[in-house]
């Protein structure tokens, strides 16, 4: 049987990258998994949690197909099929160390306007519109994270040439505690259902991206923290900046409904 070797990108609390273990192991730690849970290319199927390594569900993108041998329980993997569903997976993938790119696929860097090999060993703050967004978004997302391991939202981000677009992101930490110590994203540009159909400030971007959640001006003002006036002055700009009369027209209008 062959042996299996865990990603390095993914190492911490579920081994190291030199790490290596038989296919045998894999059938013998499957049996004694919950129905349905099971080991893939060297990483478990749900993340390792507290008091339990099967608490939560992993990113169904770093797992790839397990395959049995006829009349046998042995696994047999491919750290190429590993590396092969990651670099080909039609929506941008990245990991993260404390917010920096380790690893990204092509749908990734063509989403932003560059090669992967650009964005390797750089901040996800250059594909921010701005500095202070980059942090806000970073901080709602650490506190998220510490809760339940993941977040997910629909923020504003920049492409290469200055182009604001919609992007859904979510994510997975693989420590709660730390959050930012190592994560794997997914990435999608959403604009073609939702554009950017305005030049909004960077204070007018954060509360739309908010609006589009569903909170009202007083949620918002304690997001933000400021006053649910100044989010109410806010508000008033958007809907003239977006030509539109009532609320609900303003937020249909920045979720891409109308």
């Amino acid at each position: 049987m062959g042996n299996v070797a865990r990603p390095s990108a993914l190492d911490g609390r579920l081994g190291t990258g030199s790490g290596r273990r038989k296919a045998k192991d894999y059938a013998r730690d499957n049996a004694q998994m919950p129905a349905g849970v099971r080991w893939f290319a060297g990483l478990p199927a749900a993340w390792p949690g507290e008091g339990s390594r099967h608490v939560r569900q992993a990113p169904a993108a770093i797992c790839c197909a397990a395959v049995t041998a006829p009349d046998s329980n042995d696994f047999f993997f491919s750290n190429a099929d590993l590396v092969l569903a990651f670099d080909l997976a039609p929506v941008g993938l990245c990991v993260l160390r404390k917010r920096i790119i380790q690893h990204c696929n092509e749908a990734f860097g063509s989403m932003f306007g560059y090669q992967p090999e650009e964005l390797v060993g750089r901040s996800t703050e250059m594909l921010y519109p701005s500095q202070e967004e980059f942090e806000r978004i970073g901080a709602r997302g650490i506190l998220a994270m510490r809760e339940c391991g993941r977040y997910a939202d629909e923020r504003i981000m920049r492409f290469r040439d200055g182009r604001l677009f919609w992007c859904h992101v979510s994510g997975r930490s693989l420590d709660r505690a730390d959050p930012f110590s190592c994560g794997v994203w997914m990435w999608e540009d959403i604009s073609a259902r939702r554009p950017v159909i305005a030049d909004l400030t960077v204070r007018e971007r954060q509360i739309a991206q908010l609006l589009v959640e569903g909170m009202t001006s007083k949620q918002i003002a304690r997001v933000l923290e400021v006053s649910p006036r100044t989010i109410d002055a806010h508000r008033v700009r958007l809907l003239r900046k977006l030509k539109v009369n009532t609320p609900t027209e303003m937020v249909s209008r920045l979720a891409g409904l109308c």
